[in-house]
């Protein structure tokens, strides 16, 4: 696989539909997939036909989290210069969504664990499939979720339901999720309704609406 292939989008009636396209590692974000991600987010931000980014994963899940070789392993081996890089382009596109010019929703439609939260948490907007898995499988290993996953499960949850999701490391499906990350549909409707969602954000000019997001964003600073 190519590194454009590790990333795939097309654009149909102002949607940008971004897919995570690494399936057979059940989309899990490698170096070379952050690096895509932040070229496909300059591509589309400011194009003309483009009203709403939609981000979902290919196949079976949305994100299962880094990819524990690529991600970790190897930039391990490159010493602290080649993980402070590999750390720099993920937390970047991370980021870049939560400022992004555009609305923004995340369509989970299967696995979404650890570093998965990240950029569901950037997203404006969370759809989630019944289907889809929610889990902080950090704990079953004995460590602690990192990369900044526990604030955004601080940020997203109570207290009290992070320290349990964190705790436990039990899974959580998409309809017990719905209320937690945004709403919850039948897989096979998930696209029409993720689709149907960008109709309101649409209707006004994308400078209102970044103006809108940049405000929520700094009440959160």
């Amino acid at each position: 696989m190519i590194d454009e292939d590790v990333v795939a989008f097309q654009v149909e009636d102002r949607i940008a539909w971004v897919r995570f396209n690494r399936p057979e590692k059940r989309n899990c974000m490698s170096p070379t997939l952050n690096r895509r991600m932040m070229e496909v987010l300059d591509e589309l931000e400011f194009r003309d036909d483009v009203g709403v980014l939609v981000l979902r994963g290919e196949g079976a899940a949305w994100s299962a989290g880094m990819d524990l070789k690529e991600y970790f392993r190897e930039t391990e081996a490159e010493g602290l210069r080649g993980v402070r890089k590999s750390q720099r382009e993920s937390y970047g596109w991370f980021r870049r969504l939560r400022w992004y010019q555009k609305p923004t929703i995340a369509m989970v439609n299967g696995w979404c664990f650890g570093g998965g939260y990240a950029p569901l948490f950037g997203c404006d907007l969370a759809i989630c499939a019944d289907e889809a898995k929610f889990a902080l499988s950090e704990i079953n290993w004995g460590i602690l979720p990192g990369g900044g996953v526990t604030k955004v499960v601080v940020e997203l949850l109570s207290m009290r339901d992070a320290m349990y999701h964190a705790l436990t490391g039990e899974l959580i499906d998409g309809k017990r999720a719905g209320g937690e990350s945004g709403t919850k549909w039948p897989f096979p409707r998930l696209a029409r309704a993720s689709g149907k969602r960008h109709e309101v954000p649409v209707q006004f000019s994308p400078p209102h609406f970044a103006d809108l997001g940049t405000a929520l964003s700094r009440e959160d600073q």
